[in-house]
């Protein structure tokens, strides 16, 4: 046959887009901030939590820590002074755990979690359930922020000096 000067059409290069690629993943380290930040709010409501005890008010049950009202309570003879001193420690310890969380410290995860699981279960000894679901909500947070932080140490290529 003659030629006509054309080339034999050619199939068209499939064009499929891996959409894998573009699927959105989750910005681990916002999660691992998040979970950080439980510990911060916990700083500013139990450290709030303790002012109203010492002003005399009723507003601070379902924010505050099982473990500074059972203080409170035993230290009352003591005088306002020696529930500052407690709470003031407390709420810095929670303060320092949201730092180290921050800075990613695993360490700081797990301590936190055992600390604040110990809370609420004397918040549920007490029965004081709302501070137990609150108890529970915070957990759940910091919980995610620490898992955050297991997988974006997984997903991480191993750097070579």
């Amino acid at each position: 046959m003659p030629s006509t000067g054309t080339a034999p059409a050619k199939a068209p290069a499939s064009v499929t887009p891996d959409l894998r690629s573009f699927e959105s993943k989750p910005d681990l380290s916002a999660s691992v901030r998040r979970g950080a930040y439980c510990f911060f709010w916990i700083f500013v409501l139990a450290s709030l939590n303790s002012v109203f005890t010492i002003l005399g008010s009723d507003l601070h049950r379902f924010t505050g820590l099982g473990v500074t009202a059972m203080i409170d309570r035993l230290a009352q003879p003591f005088g306002i002074t020696m529930q500052v001193i407690v709470s003031g420690c407390l709420a810095v310890g929670f303060l320092s755990l949201s730092y180290f969380a921050a800075k990613r410290q695993r360490w700081a995860f797990g301590v936190g979690m055992v600390a604040y699981a110990i809370d609420w279960a004397l918040m549920v000894a007490a029965s004081e359930y709302l501070g137990a679901v609150f108890h529970a909500l915070m957990l759940y947070g910091i919980y995610c922020g620490f898992a955050a932080l297991g997988q974006s140490s997984n997903s991480k290529p191993p750097e070579f000096a």
